[in-house]
């Protein structure tokens, strides 16, 4: 739990959201629970796998961990405790949304990355983990989906042209945009 004045996990509202008071019920957990099983098309094409993701921020000021993971041997080492606690998602971010945070060259983004995702080559092929790379540059997300086994591509701007898209869809990837 964290309670700071500019962060609270969890959210305080949290219990009052739909989406989560749904998938409560239909996992039958206290005091969600319905009195007698929703029976439609929904449950019944609804699957519970939860899966589990681990972000690791290498930035100096993320919001998330204080940027602990700047170092990629840091990074490196975080990736693998994630995966050793379950998650079998982990979402790499190297470039800051903040407001006014300056923001790297596709070269510099790529130089921290590639560092990383060598070091977690062999968990990337056996499987135990599918990687999210968080990037708002056309060039790096491409560069990366040439070299690496990269799962998604999180644009976390929403900003990609019909090209990368392309590019993205052509490597089997999955793909999230975001608006920030």
């Amino acid at each position: 739990q964290i309670n700071e004045p500019n962060l609270t996990i969890p959210h305080p509202e949290l219990n009052n959201r739909n989406f989560l008071q749904h998938l409560l019920s239909l996992m039958w957990v206290d005091p969600w629970r319905s009195k007698k099983p929703i029976i439609n098309s929904f449950e019944k094409s609804f699957s519970l796998y939860p899966r589990i993701v681990g972000v690791v921020n290498v930035t100096k000021d993320s919001f998330s961990d204080g940027g602990k993971f700047q170092q990629p041997d840091k990074a490196i080492e975080q990736v693998h405790k994630l995966a050793d606690e379950g998650a079998s998602i982990i979402e790499i971010g190297v470039q800051s949304t903040r407001p006014g945070a300056v923001i790297q060259t596709p070269e510099q983004e790529y130089a921290k990355l590639r560092l990383i995702l060598d070091g977690v080559s062999k968990l990337m092929s056996e499987d135990i983990i599918h990687v999210s790379i968080d990037t708002f540059l056309p060039s790096l997300a491409i560069k990366l989906l040439e070299k690496y086994k990269i799962s998604w591509i999180n644009d976390v701007k929403g900003e990609f042209d019909d090209y990368t898209l392309s590019a993205i869809a052509n490597a089997g990837c999955k793909f999230c945009f975001m608006h920030s």
